[in-house]
């Protein structure tokens, strides 16, 4: 339960920077990929995390390395973005871990 109320309040969040952005009189965001490691280890969780990313407003999942590691992320606007959706990242390993692994 605490993954979709995380996940809601992520989407929300997101949602209200996006909304700012583009309602800007100028619009001043620098589009660009960045990369992001993940310490997740099963296709399970690593999917997860990237259907997370990329339903939050802002954000898409690009390419995922071979090894499952490291996601190629495309943000709206770099500098705005991308901590947003590191600060997300964590949030989810953490929410996602505990509901896949017995603690």
């Amino acid at each position: 339960m605490s993954l979709l109320i995380l996940f809601v309040r992520e989407l929300i969040s997101s949602s209200i920077l996006i909304t700012k952005q583009i309602m800007s009189p100028k619009l001043t965001i620098k589009p660009g990929i960045f990369t992001m490691e993940t310490s997740l280890e099963t296709d399970f969780e690593i999917t997860l995390l990237a259907l997370l990313l990329m339903l939050t407003p802002g954000s898409v999942v690009v390419e995922l390395s071979e090894d499952g590691k490291t996601f190629y992320m495309h943000a709206m606007d770099i500098p705005d973005s991308s901590d947003m959706v590191l600060r997300s990242k964590d949030q989810f390993e953490k929410a996602i871990k505990g509901v896949t692994r017995d603690v």
